[in-house]
């Protein structure tokens, strides 16, 4: 995840991003360092209306695609306008619909897995602070667990008296079970994810047991469907897994 104006240099050619679906003539456009995206309905040459989102956040690493994040006084949009590497072609975002062509509410569940923090506004659901993300990259902490301590023991030159380093977590050194849950922060989907009562959508701390966050419910098929999101699943079904 990245603001806009640090990702232009890595974006495609917006002449290229004009296309019609559903019914609507979408285009992007840009202004200086901002990037916008446009839907319309024409009946014939008449315009009937015009929704102007401004893309300020980049999701992905290009690899696959981008898709693009708006906000509205603290709720994120996801705009209907996604470019997809392996097509080197600009189309409707995933899962796009009727319903969803005037932006998809995105939700913190979603982007948990995407920002290295949230700025979550607790009494309304979905409801983020100004600038939304504490950190935009997934940081060394999703997986290390807080920094400060590390930092400020190695500044002091306090000596490492067990046999490695404890200030910080190292997954490679945790139980299987709390390892794993390091990883089932985003790679374990699911059909649904439920945070349990209590608890906050960013309290997990690299070492603690995952289900005591989260609930996940999986298909008994699950890691069989090809999905992108569906690493976990797709390891527990490993000879690699099963064997150890």
């Amino acid at each position: 995840l990245f603001p806009m104006r640090e990702a232009l240099a890595s974006q495609p050619p917006l002449d290229k991003a004009r296309f019609e679906a559903l019914g609507r003539r979408l285009w992007a456009s840009r202004e200086g360092d901002k990037v916008y995206h446009h839907v319309a309905m024409y009946n014939g040459q008449e315009l009937l209306y015009e929704q102007k989102f401004e893309a300020k956040w980049v999701v992905g690493s290009g690899t696959h695609g981008f898709s693009y994040l708006d906000e509205d006084q603290g709720f994120v949009i996801q705009t209907p306008i996604s470019y997809y590497t392996i097509n080197n072609m600009w189309g409707l975002s995933p899962g796009f619909e009727a319903g969803t062509i005037h932006g998809r509410p995105v939700i913190g569940l979603c982007l948990q897995c995407h920002a290295n923090g949230l700025k979550i506004v607790p009494e309304v659901s979905n409801k983020f602070a100004p600038g939304v993300f504490d950190g935009h990259a997934i940081g060394c902490e999703r997986c290390h667990g807080p920094g400060e301590p590390h930092v400020r023991e190695r500044e002091r030159g306090d000596p490492v008296e067990a046999l490695y380093d404890t200030s910080t977590v190292n997954p490679a050194r945790l139980p299987w079970r709390e390892r794993d849950g390091v990883c089932m922060q985003c790679h374990l989907q699911g059909r649904v994810r439920v945070l349990r009562a209590g608890r906050g959508l960013m309290d997990f701390r690299p070492g603690l047991p995952y289900e005591q966050f989260f609930n996940v419910f999986v298909a008994e098929n699950a890691g069989q469907e090809g999905k992108t999101v569906g690493h976990f699943e797709e390891m527990r079904r490993s000879k690699c897994f099963q064997s150890t």
